[in-house]
This record gives structure tokens, sequence and C-alpha cells, in this order.
């Protein structure tokens, strides 16, 4: 027996074959540590879920009814980063070290437990340090069909799949003013995509987003309609067929924001993650955009902007502000804006 066992999971819900992990990882070692993926993901219809709500329903599912069970199992959170995957695999790697140098530990005496079940479990070969025990296949409903059926009002479909639990906290979910957002953004998607079942291949969308960073501030737009409504995102959507990046860059900051200063596209740059929209495949085009020089009218020393088109509102946030703002923010776009940053200070 190890004396560590490390899981790494998303657990959106977690359900029975979850579990199952779970007691098989604690019959491998003396303590468990449960990290718990895209904890700064801003809620949508594939992460419904904060990283604390997801440890208290993994908590009561496995029923630890005292102290002692308490002492053996431990949770931490691993934020995603689409476009640094060795920031990941740090965070990963941070986490357990701090629980081996508590324990006076080793890295000979930890084991990762999970189960290779597809190209989507690469992740499992990345630490060749630790000890790995595969599970095997789990032969229940995955999360995705779970929050499938949630959104769909079909939960009891997912009965005997999950925890009684994590069934009673997903009824009530559903009524909630978060959880008919979601339903409604899932409905919003699911008709998206259906416009496109016919084609040949999945189409692949071009956008455009504008970072305008003034003064240590970033300016953001509330969105107005599905997908990520009511989130902040950068001013920014598709762009015409007309129209070069730049250009489309400069028209959507202007139509969402009303800023019409004479600003300045420093540079674009590409993020393409595959699984950054739920849309399907969007490719964006983010412009670094300064304003060299402004003419309007200030507010709190700031250009004044106001919301428009798709954006229900427009707001400078500081730097600092955004840094905080993870699960407030669209897509990646916390990524793009830190990114974008980076280039700011070269």
């Amino acid at each position: 027996m190890k004396e560590l066992a490390v899981i790494i999971g998303r657990f959106q819900p977690v359900h029975n074959g979850h579990i199952e992990l779970i007691k098989f990882a604690q019959s491998q070692a003396k303590e468990l540590l449960i990290l718990i993926g895209s904890a700064n993901v801003a809620p949508n219809i594939d992460n419904p879920f904060g990283w604390i709500t997801r440890t208290e329903l993994i908590e009561s599912s496995l029923r630890l009814n005292d102290e002692e069970d308490y002492q053996h199992i431990f949770f931490h959170p691993i934020e995603d980063n689409l476009y640094n995957e060795n920031d990941w695999l740090i965070q990963v790697q941070e986490a357990v070290a701090i629980h081996t140098k508590d324990f006076g530990i080793s890295d000979k005496d930890v084991v990762l437990v999970g189960h290779k079940k597809d190209n989507s479990s690469y992740y499992l070969n990345n630490f060749p340090q630790w000890g790995y025990q595969d599970f095997g296949q789990i032969t229940v409903h995955s999360s995705t069909h779970i929050r499938e059926f949630m959104y769909q009002h079909r939960l009891s479909y997912a009965g005997g799949h999950i925890p009684d639990f994590v069934f009673n906290f997903l009824s009530n979910f559903e009524l909630t003013q978060e959880g008919k957002r979601l339903k409604e953004e899932y409905e919003h998607i699911d008709k998206y995509k259906r416009q496109f079942a016919a084609y040949p291949y999945p189409p692949i969308f071009v956008t455009v987003d504008a970072v305008v960073i003034y003064e240590g501030h970033v300016l953001l737009v509330k969105r107005r309609a599905h997908p990520g409504k009511g989130l902040w995102a950068l001013p920014g959507g598709f762009l015409n067929q007309d129209e070069t990046v730049v250009t489309g860059i400069k028209r959507e900051l202007m139509e969402e924001t009303g800023l019409r200063a004479a600003v300045d596209v420093r540079c674009v740059k590409v993020f393409d993650a595959p699984k950054r929209s739920l849309r399907g495949r969007t490719i964006t085009h983010a412009g670094l955009v300064r304003i060299p020089m402004y003419g309007g009218r200030f507010e709190n020393n700031l250009p004044r902007v106001k919301g428009s088109d798709d954006a229900e509102k427009a707001k400078w946030f500081s730097l600092l502000e955004v840094k905080k703002m993870n699960r407030e923010l669209f897509e990646d776009h916390a990524s793009i804006i830190q990114s974008m940053i980076d280039i700011d200070q070269v």
C-alpha cells in the first residue's frame, strides 16, 4: 500500500462510478488527495458547479460520518489553462508536493489512480515520477449524460447512476434561477448546433475580440444573450465576410461599447483551443488595443463607454479586479486577457 493516492477529475457532477473510483483509490493508499479540475471556469452547461460545491457533493456521497474519515481524504482545486498546459501540470505537481511534504513522503510513495478510457485521458501519462494504478472501465452514465438529463428535465433517467444526495441536489438545482439559466443556455446551444447538422463537415467559426488596456484597466462588456448571458466578456463577435480581422476588431469595439476613439490595434494573436467555445469549433483573433489619444468624454478618469448591440453593459475594470474575475468571465477570456497583458509588457 502506498502513502498517498491521487485522483484528478471534474466531477460535473459526481456519479456512482466516481464513488467506486474514490473507494478503490482509498484501498491503494493511506491518504487520498482528490484534485478538482476546472476550478476557475464561469458556470456553463459543461461546468455548472464550482469546485467547493463539487467537494461537498463528493463528501456527502461518500458519507464521511466521523472525524477519522475526514482525516484521510483531502481536496484541492486545479485551474484550467487552455493555452499553457505546463501551468496545469505545475498546479497538479504543486498540490501533490504540498501533501507529500506535510506527510514526509517521497514521489515513490505516491500512486495516481484513474482510467485511460480514450485520448482525453492522455494527462495520466504526464506524471512518471509517481506510480499508476488503472481502475478499469466505469459502466455507468457519464457526467455529460447526467447533465443532459438535468437540462432536459429527465433526471429520473439518471436514477441508480448517481448517489441519492446528488440526485436530490440536482433536482433542487433545476428549480433555481441559475439552473433555469443553464437550461436556457443548453437549449440555445442545442438549437444553434442543429442548424449545421446536415453539413458534410462541422463548421469552423471565426471571431474577433478587443483587449483594450487603458491606464491599468481593461474594458469588458456584460453579455446580453446566450451563451454566457450575464457574464463579462471582451467586446467582440463574428468576423464579417467582407472585412479584415483588424477592421472587425474595431467595428465590434465601437458597436458594443460606443468607444469612438482613434484606437490602435497594436498586435493580433490567435486563440484556437478546440473546446474553447460550447457553440462548436471557434477560432478567435484577439487584438491588443491601445488608445493613443482620446478627446471624448471621461468618467472617473477613464473614457466613457456604454453597452449597446449585443452588450447589456460596458465597464472598465482594473487589472487586479480582472485577475479575480475568472468565474465571471465568458469562455476563455480570462486566459486571453492574461496572455495579451503579458504581450503589452514586452
